[in-house]
């Protein structure tokens, strides 16, 4: 048992080494959610110009389209 616990690392991170890493996960973290919100306004303005127009529901076309102007 002594020889097991002996060889055991004991190298860990101080609690002020945790405590940075992790603010900084924190900080990352929020800009990442920063940067989704703002993309989800940029998603709903584009979705309320083009989510208006007709579609065929299939997007397959039989026959003859005309797309004019």
């Amino acid at each position: 048992m002594e020889s097991f616990t002996s060889s055991l690392n004991t190298n860990y991170v101080s609690e002020t080494e945790f405590g940075t890493y992790t603010g900084s996960i924190n900080t990352f973290t929020s800009s990442v959610n920063t940067y989704t919100s703002s993309n989800d306004g940029r998603v709903s303005s584009l979705e309320s110009k083009t989510g208006s127009y007709a579609t065929t529901g299939s997007n397959s076309f039989i026959g003859t389209e005309n797309i004019t102007g």
